[in-house]
Parts: C-alpha cells; structure tokens; sequence
C-alpha cells in the first residue's frame, strides 16, 4: 500500500503565520491517508493459530455450510459469519440426485454410524418412541453395582465416548436403561463408569442385572433404499385411514411389497358358470362345443402369478440431516 504523499515541512505554524499554502498540498494526503485507513479496516491480521481462524479453515475445507458476509451499517463494516445449515433441523429428509452426500447430511441405505459423532441425529431418532433404532451388533460387559464398575476385556472405549446399552435373557443393572445415551468416565482398559452427561458423576446402578448386556458405540440410519416417503397417517394427531396398516401411524413404520401373489384368499373369484342343469332339460355351452347337462366352471388368468402394484417411478437417493 502506498503512504499517502504531500508536504513534509507543514505545520502548524506556518498556518498561523499566514504562510501561503495552497489547498491541494492539504486535501490530497487528507484524502489519502482516508483511502488507506479505509483499506486497513478491511483487513484482519490474524495468525494460524487463531481459535476463530482454525475453526472456520477446518469447517470450509469439510465443506460445511458456512458463509462470510461484509455488511455495512452506516460505514461501518461488519464481518457476519453464518452457518446456513443451521436453518435445517437435524432429521430432516431430503431427495437428492447426487452420488455422494453433501456436508451435513448422511446417505440413507441403514448403515451403522458414530453414536458420537452423529450424537444430534441419535438424540432426534430416539425423540420419537415409536421409532425402532436398530443398534450395532455390540460388546458384551458385565456389571458390578458395588463400584458401579462395567467390565469388559479389552473394550477400547475412550472417556467421552457416546454408548448405548441393551440386554438379551434377563434384565439390565437397575439404573440403566435401553436405548439411553451415556458417556464412558473413568475407563481403564477392561473397566468404565457411564454417565449421563459429559464428564459427569457415574449413574448408580443397584443391581448387576441378569442375563446378557450389551453396550453399542453405533446404531444404523433408516434404510431408504428401494422405498418411498409415506407421511405418517396420524401426524400427532388422529389417524386419517387412508392407510390402514399399523405401521402407517408410527416414524419409521414400513410396509408394501412391489408385487402381489393372486390367490383365492386375497381375490374374489374369477369364474364363470357356462351350464346349468334345468332337471328336465339341458342348458347349451355357450361358445363352440357341445351341449352339456352338468355345470361347469370356466377360470381366467393364471393363479398363484405376481402381479406388480409399482405405479410408474423414479429412483433418487435419500438423505438425511445429521
């Protein structure tokens, strides 16, 4: 940046004393030195190490939706930072034509994801009760509630890391529950305490338990693949029917097949009665043949055969906000 130029040897007092000066030897570096402070203001020296600067490097090299807007309030420059991703909430569904998803969002084909690091989305899932997670396959642990100490051999878990729990055969340890978020405290290599909160004091459980318990660092995203979107048929309130399966009125409810079997149970009969005998006389084939005194049946199409129900399609991806 150029220093503004004019005179080097004004001052003050040779305006007092009446010196002759002409105007642009005052206005010109006036006007310069304005230009330069204005393009200093634009300007933020910060190092590498700047907490601010870091955090916004690491967000738009991942990609997240993350946006610096100039605003003028009145010659007063402002720098907004805003994250448009915010506006979504997390859970939100979303077709999408591309092949990998974009930053804040998860491909939907039910694959097993952090419960840390998706910790938001977990929270959203389990918001709705009617919504059936489904977990990894798990490690297995056992309980002591004198210590309130969970052992597991070799488990791997870091303090902070987000599990679940689950049991098969018997009871969890009084104190936990399914398919409630904890956080490893106090770990060692075969031992940790849960709590439910961050850091947290250790949930005091008074039982062992029975049976096997299970914790699980993942659980798996709703499966879209080769599904539509149907809205809920009781959307917080009463059922409207148009879709009388159960299922149709719990998040995360499924159902429908791409084709049908025709069978006698699920279709009214496809027949024709073609003869008809009268006691006294007979009732003639109606078609080529010959004449008949028994009745007889006539069945159309081909029984126990699929038939597709599709309408007409088009496959996207499912996305969803983490």
């Amino acid at each position: 940046m150029t220093a503004p130029q004019g005179p080097t040897t004004l001052t003050t007092s040779a305006i007092v004393d009446g010196q002759g000066i002409d105007a642009a030897d005052v206005l010109v570096p006036l006007n310069e030195a304005a230009a330069a402070i204005d393009e200093a203001r634009t300007t933020i020296a910060v190092s590498d190490n700047d907490g601010m600067t870091g955090y916004l490097s690491d967000k738009l090299t991942a990609g997240e939706g993350i946006t610096l807007t100039v605003v003028d309030d009145g010659g007063d420059e402002t720098l907004e930072i805003t994250n448009i991703l915010a506006a979504v909430p997390t859970g939100t569904i979303l077709p999408f034509v591309g092949a990998v998803a974009p930053a804040g969002y998860l491909m939907m084909y039910g694959q097993e994801v952090s419960a840390t690091t998706y910790l938001a989305l977990l929270q959203t899932l389990l918001a709705n009760s009617s919504f059936t997670l489904t977990l990894n396959a798990g490690t297995a642990f056992t309980a002591a509630n004198a210590t309130n100490l969970f052992t597991s051999a070799g488990h791997g878990l870091a303090n902070g890391t987000v599990v679940l729990v689950s049991n098969s055969g018997g009871a969890l340890p009084t104190g936990l529950s399914a398919y409630t978020p904890y956080y490893v405290i106090n770990r060692t290599t075969n031992d940790f305490q849960l709590s439910t909160t961050p850091g947290g004091s250790a949930v005091d459980i008074t039982t062992d338990g029975t049976g096997t318990h299970k914790f699980h660092t993942h659980f798996c995203l709703p499966d879209g693949r080769g599904r539509s979107l149907l809205g809920v048929d009781s959307q917080g309130g009463s059922s409207a029917n148009r879709v009388t399966a159960s299922a149709a009125d719990s998040v995360g409810g499924s159902g429908g097949a791409e084709s049908v079997t025709l069978t006698a149970n699920n279709l009214p009969a496809l027949t024709q009665r073609v003869g008809q005998s009268t006691g006294t006389g007979t009732m003639a084939y109606h078609g080529t043949g010959t004449t008949t005194t028994t009745e007889a049946n006539i069945n159309y199409g081909s029984p126990n055969t699929p038939i597709s129900v599709m309408g007409p399609w088009l496959a996207i991806n499912w996305i969803i906000r983490y």
